[in-house]
């Protein structure tokens, strides 16, 4: 079969559900073959043998997190990795690190490494952190974070915030600005508040709004170039968390329109945004959802 073999929507879905039950990671099959299986054993523990890389891989995470059963886990990691797949190596290190055996988490890690994998060199780095190597720890976690991996910024983070607080939120920062909701959670407290809110919305999210909204009101500040800045920059998609967010204030009664306008900025869609200010003064319940 093909890779680009279509795929059946509802098996996958049920799998995609099994594994979000789990807060585990569903990275894909190629094959209704392979998805056939998978579904099996994780929707309704039937076991069919798994026969390559990808099928071992998942059986392995299944007997691991789901069954407990460490020989068939550790089977199916060893066959996925003597086939050369990456998650394997990664997930044998991660059942490694989680009893305590640092050894052979970092053999595994450093195979996935080898690989280019950032999950990888953010393990290596946080069991680096946990036997006490900081700079071999910093060392590793700083080359995921040029991988993307947001987990690194957080840990980054974390290490620095006993070293250095400037470069602790500089990290923190970093991963917030990546959409990292663990990195906006430890700024709170650490920088503005309206600036918290800024990233809270920038990245959708309503749970961290909320939160984040308590912190700036709290504080009492005026809503600052910052905000308003982001306001003009976003797209049409991000306008009603802004609005939303907004009518928030209003219940509490701030001045919006005397804080918001004070500024005045001079970029265009400034007019534009300060009608949609008017208009959930006027209509706000428009823009709850």
């Amino acid at each position: 079969m093909e890779a680009s073999e279509k795929l059946d929507g509802r098996l996958e879905s049920e799998l995609k559900a099994k594994f979000i039950e789990h807060n585990l990671q569903y990275n894909g099959v190629e094959t209704n073959e392979s998805l056939k299986k998978l579904h099996d054993l994780w929707v309704n523990d039937v076991h069919v043998e798994p026969e390559n890389a990808v099928e071992y891989d998942y059986f392995a995470d299944y007997y691991w997190k789901i069954k407990g059963n460490k020989d068939r886990m550790m089977l199916y990691y060893l066959k996925a990795i003597e086939l050369g797949r990456v998650d394997a190596m990664a997930g044998l290190g991660g059942w490694y690190e989680s009893q305590n055996d640092f050894t052979n988490a970092l053999k595994y890690y450093r195979m996935a490494a080898d690989k280019n994998d950032a999950f990888a060199l953010c393990s290596i780095g946080v069991v680096h952190k946990k036997l006490g190597n900081i700079d071999a720890a910093i060392e590793s976690l700083e080359k995921a974070l040029m991988m993307n991996d947001t987990d690194a910024a957080f840990f980054l983070g974390d290490i620095y915030a006993k070293i250095d607080a400037v470069i602790s939120i500089k990290y923190f920062t970093i991963g917030a600005e990546m959409g990292d909701i663990v990195c906006i959670e430890a700024l709170i407290g650490k920088i503005s508040s309206g600036k918290l809110l800024a990233l809270a919305i920038k990245h959708k999210n309503k749970a961290k709004i909320n939160q984040t909204f308590s912190h700036f009101i709290q504080d009492n500040e005026k809503i600052t170039d910052e905000i308003i800045n982001e306001l003009l920059q976003c797209n049409d998609n991000i306008l009603p968390q802004f609005l939303l967010a907004y009518k928030q204030l209003l219940t509490s009664k701030f001045d919006i329109l005397g804080h918001a306008f004070k500024y005045a900025p001079t970029q265009s869609g400034f007019e534009e945004a300060k009608n949609d200010y008017i208009e959930v003064l006027t209509h706000p319940e428009r823009f709850i959802t």
